[in-house]
């Protein structure tokens, strides 16, 4: 089984080093913030994540890569990158435990859509003003369970044909169809047809908290929820 550990980086050690003893992954990928407003903070975690590959390169493939870690949209895309990158791993494991709130958060969503495996280390003690690292030792895992929700999610067939013509600026139905059609509908009665049709899967989609749909104006108006963009770059 070939496993993939990625490793969100911070100023520690122990909790890092843990779950690679643990897992046994065949490569790590370490995750290392690169913020120009905090050079010297980021200069630290890469160094830490150099001095880690020294220790173990010659046991697993190791990978450094720089993200700007206060941008939580470049953080699900480097993780979405790896993950694409890396469907070969049958198992794939994220160890949060060192990285900041917004990559925790983009690893959470990630996980719960791909199945993988969220790894926190409780730390023995956390370091003081005199330490050099921000927590120290490595109590034990807690493990945190995710699921698989894309495929519960995900649109199929005719909603999810539809779904990937709406885009998160507002279109109107009459547009969604036009582009869904590839012409515009002259015929009346064909176009109550459609719009019925149409208005049955949106439905769905809203439900799902994929798209918003606004009726108080003259046309519908639908765009892509945070969730639904999130979805279709995953599907595409």
């Amino acid at each position: 089984m070939k496993k993939l550990q990625i490793i969100l980086m911070g100023d520690e050690w122990d909790r890092l080093i843990y779950p690679i003893k643990k897992y046994k992954p065949n490569k790590v990928i370490f995750l290392c913030q690169s913020e120009l407003e905090f050079p010297e903070e980021s200069k630290k975690v890469i160094d830490i994540a150099n001095n880690l590959v020294k220790k173990i390169d010659l046991l697993v493939e190791c990978e450094i890569q720089k993200v700007k870690t206060h941008y939580f949209a470049e953080g699900i895309d480097v993780l979405l990158k790896i993950m694409r990158g890396h469907k070969d791993y049958e198992e794939v494991v994220i160890n949060i435990s060192a990285g900041n709130k917004i990559m925790v958060a983009a690893s959470i969503l990630i996980s719960q859509y791909f199945g993988c495996k969220l790894s926190y280390v409780v730390p023995k003690e956390y370091g003081g003003a005199k330490s050099d690292f921000y927590a120290k030792g490595a109590l034990r895992e807690v493990k945190i369970p995710t699921l698989n929700i894309l495929k519960l999610i995900e649109p199929k067939k005719k909603e999810k044909e539809i779904f990937l013509y709406i885009t998160e600026e507002p279109i109107t139905l009459t547009e969604l169809i036009t582009a869904y059609s590839k012409k515009k509908i002259t015929d009346v009665n064909k176009s109550r047809t459609l719009k019925s049709l149409f208005l049955y899967h949106l439905k769905k989609l809203v439900n799902k908290n994929l798209i918003e749909m606004d009726n108080s104006g003259k046309n519908t108006k639908i765009w892509l929820t945070e969730t639904g963009k999130f979805i279709k770059e995953v599907m595409q």
